[in-house]
C-alpha cells in the first residue's frame, strides 16, 4: 500500500546525513572515512554539510578530526536525538551516508528510503541488499576517500539524477519493506 505522504523536498543545504553509534569500538560505520572525504566534498559543493547523529565516546575524536582536516564548520554534531528530531533532519537532508565496513541489514536505510531518500552503502556490506545501488543510491568502498567524495557529491545534487533516486527509494521502501511485507515473508518462512 503506498504511503498517503508527498515526499519531502530538502532543505536548502545540500546536507548528507549519518545516523549511528559513534563509539570507538565500532570505528567501522565509515564516519572517519566521510569527515577525511569532506574536503573534497567542499570543494565541489560549497556550503555542503555533512550532518552526523548519535553519541558515544568517538564523538570527540570525529570532531578533532573534522577540525583537523579544515572542515569543523561544515560538519555539525547533533547527537543523540528524539525520533522526531531524527525525521526531522532526514527530511532536510538530500542523502543517508553510512559507508560501513561491516553493517548488518540498516534499519537506517529503510527511515532514509521510506522518506525518498537515496542512500550511500558500502560496496562491501548488506547495505547493497538494501538499496540495490545504484537504484536507490550508491556504494562506495569503505576506505576510498575519493570515491566516496565523487558518491557524495553526486547524492546531494538537485536535479534528475537525485529526483530519480528519491523516487525510486520510496517506491522500494513500499514494495519490499513494509511492515507488511516483513510479515508475509515471516509467515513465508514459517509455513514453507
Amino acid at each position: 500500500m503506498p504511503l498517503d505522504t508527498e515526499i519531502a523536498q530538502p532543505a536548502g543545504t545540500p546536507a548528507a546525513l549519518m545516523i549511528g553509534r559513534l563509539c570507538r569500538n565500532e570505528d567501522y560505520k565509515g564516519h572517519r572515512e566521510m569527515i577525511q572525504a569532506w574536503p573534497l566534498v567542499a570543494a565541489r559543493e560549497p556550503g555542503a554539510e555533512l550532518w552526523i547523529v548519535g553519541g558515544g565516546d568517538g564523538q570527540p575524536g570525529l570532531e578533532r578530526l573534522a577540525q583537523d582536516r579544515g572542515v569543523g564548520q561544515c560538519v555539525r554534531f547533533f547527537g543523540r536525538v528524539s525520533d522526531a528530531e531524527k525525521e526531522s533532519l532526514i527530511a532536510r537532508s538530500r542523502c543517508l551516508a553510512l559507508p560501513s565496513a561491516g553493517e548488518g541489514f540498516g534499519l537506517v536505510y529503510l527511515e532514509a528510503m521510506r522518506m525518498g531518500r537515496p542512500c550511500l552503502v558500502s560496496d562491501v556490506d548488506a547495505g547493497r541488499e538494501v538499496i540495490d545501488p545504484p537504484e536507490c543510491g550508491l556504494a562506495a568502498g569503505p576506505g576510498r576517500v575519493e570515491e566516496l567524495a565523487d558518491c557524495v557529491v553526486r547524492l546531494i545534487r538537485p536535479g534528475e539524477e537525485w529526483d530519480g533516486w528519491s523516487r525510486r527509494a520510496r517506491a522500494r521502501y513500499e514494495a519490499r519493506f513494509t511492515a507488511r511485507h516483513f510479515q508475509q515473508r515471516l509467515v513465508g518462512a514459517i509455513f514453507e
